[in-house]
């Protein structure tokens, strides 16, 4: 797929039309025409819908050049296969499942600032009484409300199981207790929000990366961790706060047994591995205690989270971050996102270490 802008004169020169019309109008029955009625902005994941992946533009005229060339379809990044009405409904009953109801508690913001390891984090800021809910309004529609650092003034959006994660920018992941937004591409800046939930509990770890124009790599600026708990629940089914790396994961050797899922791009979850006995931690759960390049950060925050992140993200290079949250004495889950070369989340993986 190619795209390119014309001149309207040099195509009617070439068709010797003496007297061009100002705009060529669309058949007024395309599905097209509907597309651009409904659309603000026609984004590419848009069009793509409309016209297919796989299609042959050809020039409308022998020997007109355009004044201006799009990319090919391989250069797209965002250029995916049309969407698929089971994925999207099997995301949007896990979406549901999860983070439907009130969701109140405290939420730390950090920043990220340069030191001779490359990056290291502030003292957070306390935003005290944060609220994040999603009612449902019935089988379709969801009112989401969030009272946040982001939004401290509060804002109210209304999220349709048809528009559901169809947003190109940012693609949604779900595991049993786990739910991941991911941005796709390089864009201004980069987030990623993954969501842990246990019990009357849900902890967020929300960071940020900014474009920087001098380097034109991307850095890591804002983290916010959130410990929130059921607005109609006890605060006291808050797990106690733990301080230290080590004493976060001391007791993941000894647990029992192991399970892990998988989540590709284009499936909400591909499968669950069987439960394994008596295994040692993976690399993902180990990157916590073991030395790090200097481009990427670890740290223990609120609500038991444990997080490797890039401080530095290089366009045209992959990566990963690695965010573990400790629920109980007895339970311990890990994700993984990894990105291609392209900015874009190629998988997604959960590992949760548990007694038994």
């Amino acid at each position: 797929m190619s795209s390119g802008a014309y001149r309207i004169s040099d195509l009617a020169e070439a068709a010797n039309i003496k007297s061009p019309p100002q705009a060529f109008p669309l058949d007024t029955n395309s599905k097209l025409l509907d597309t651009f009625k409904k659309s603000k902005i026609l984004s590419m994941a848009k069009l793509i819908q409309v016209v297919g992946v796989h299609y042959s533009f050809l020039p409308p005229l022998p020997g007109v050049q355009p004044t201006s060339q799009g990319l090919p379809s391989e250069m797209l990044p965002l250029a995916e296969q049309p969407p698929n009405p089971e994925l999207y409904d099997c995301l949007w009953e896990l979406f549901i499942k999860y983070h439907a109801g009130k969701w109140e508690g405290n939420t730390h913001t950090y920043t990220c600032v340069d030191d001779s390891f490359g990056g290291k984090l502030t003292k957070p800021t306390l935003f005290k009484n944060a609220c994040s809910s999603f009612y449902v309004l019935d089988h379709d529609n969801i009112l989401q409300h969030e009272t946040t650092p982001l939004f401290p003034a509060g804002v109210e959006m209304k999220l349709s199981r048809k528009t559901f994660n169809k947003n190109s920018h940012k693609k949604f992941f779900g595991f049993p207790g786990v739910t991941v937004f991911a941005s796709q591409g390089y864009q201004a800046y980069m987030e990623c929000e993954v969501n842990f939930f246990y019990k009357q509990t849900r902890s967020v770890l929300h960071h940020f990366w900014s474009h920087s124009e001098d380097s034109g790599n991307f850095k890591l600026s804002i983290v916010t961790v959130s410990a929130f708990h059921c607005g109609f629940s006890d605060k006291d089914s808050i797990p106690k706060q733990i301080n230290s790396i080590p004493k976060l994961i001391e007791d993941v050797q000894s647990f029992k047994s192991k399970q892990t899922y998988s989540s590709l791009s284009k499936s909400p979850v591909d499968g669950a591995g069987e439960v394994q006995e008596n295994v040692a931690p993976t690399h993902a759960v180990s990157i916590f205690l073991e030395p790090q390049p200097d481009c990427v950060m670890k740290s223990s925050f609120p609500s038991n989270l444990i997080a490797s992140i890039p401080v530095v993200v290089s366009k045209g290079a992959g990566y990963k971050i690695v965010v573990g949250c400790k629920h109980s004495s007895e339970l311990f889950q890990v994700c993984t996102v990894s990105y291609d070369e392209r900015g874009v989340p190629s998988s997604c993986s959960m590992e949760e270490y548990f007694d038994s």
